[in-house]
């Protein structure tokens, strides 16, 4: 994973496309991401559809059928504008 931390801004900035465009993403809690977003899920960008975040009553949150360690391991979601755009970086 490409990635370049932005330790004053809690930022990552990953590259999820073909021409190699760097994009903001934040790391975040399990139970915050909703339908809609799009996250880094086993080495390529995904969005988060109605069938992708459910609840369990014994794991909890399961995204994409995994729990992230029970929500001990954080979510990588891409920051996205008012509009549903994604936040480029330039390196």
């Amino acid at each position: 994973m490409n990635q370049i931390n932005f330790k004053d801004m809690g930022v990552l900035a990953l590259h999820i496309n073909k021409e190699k465009h760097l994009f903001a993403a934040e790391k975040v809690h399990i139970s915050q991401i909703k339908q809609g977003d799009i996250v880094y899920h086993d080495g390529q960008s995904k969005t988060v559809g109605k069938g992708s975040l459910k609840y369990d009553s014994f794991a909890g949150y399961t995204l994409f059928g995994d729990s992230y360690l029970l929500g001990r391991e954080s979510v990588i979601r891409f920051v996205m504008t008012e509009g549903g755009k994604l936040v480029a970086v330039k390196d």
